[in-house]
């Protein structure tokens, strides 16, 4: 049966909106938590771990983001069905078969989704990650001078405070589309613990407003549809 739940970036973050309330939706989290220890997802009422994340509490994960969480829902829960990232009409629709016309095959390692992309003119393995705000990249072969930009500071659930030393603004191909996304050189604790899986990056979530996604975990396909 199809699940409809709100969606929408806020913070720069992607959440939907739960009965027991704001939930950040995040690709490269590995198990689910909240503040009660139930979720509904679904259809069904999850028992997932109470209180925080990786050391964090609900209140400073709100605090870090400076936007209300309540749930941070994980691949144990976004791996058990296909999904539909929906920002035209803000929505996230669970059990939505991704369509098979420009559909495109993905990895997973470790849950975590797998795409190849041609990133600015080379081509990468990238971790595709919905919790992410900005991309990121192993390596500075990746940017050049034509496409720097400011750097700037993030936060990650999994590792803290983020600021790389370098920024660019770069274009990237996947499934057929032509995006782009800001991407800071990776600090040396995510180089190390990426690079050792052979990703080349991160993608993040800001090129999907205002277009449909198609993810499905289960199914190892993804497909992204114009933007409108």
């Amino acid at each position: 049966m199809i699940r409809t739940y709100k969606l929408y970036i806020l913070k720069r973050h992607l959440f939907a909106d739960l009965p027991e309330g704001r939930a950040l939706i995040d690709t490269g989290a590995p198990f689910t938590a909240s503040r009660t220890g139930k979720v509904t997802w679904g259809g069904q009422t999850e028992t997932v771990k109470r209180g925080g994340y990786m050391g964090f509490t609900f209140d400073s994960l709100s605090a870090n983001i400076d936007a209300q969480v309540d749930i941070l829902i994980g691949l144990d829960l976004l791996s058990k069905q296909s999904l539909e990232f929906d920002l035209i009409e803000d929505r996230l629709r669970l059990n939505v078969a991704t369509p098979r016309e420009e559909s495109f095959g993905i990895e997973t390692m470790m849950g975590m989704p797998v795409v190849d992309i041609d990133l600015n003119g080379h081509r990468a393995r990238a971790v595709f990650d919905t919790g992410a705000q900005y991309g990121y990249v192993m390596d500075e072969k990746f940017g050049d001078v034509g496409h720097e930009t400011a750097t700037f500071e993030d936060f990650s659930p999994l590792l803290g405070d983020l600021r790389p030393k370098q920024a660019w603004r770069l274009p990237f191909r996947l499934g057929g589309q032509s995006l782009d996304e800001t991407f800071g050189l990776a600090p040396d604790v995510m180089q190390l613990t990426l690079g050792s899986f052979g990703f080349d990056a991160i993608i993040g979530l800001s090129w999907m407003d205002d277009r449909i996604t198609w993810l499905d975990l289960p199914g190892a396909r993804m497909k992204i549809g114009p933007q409108n």
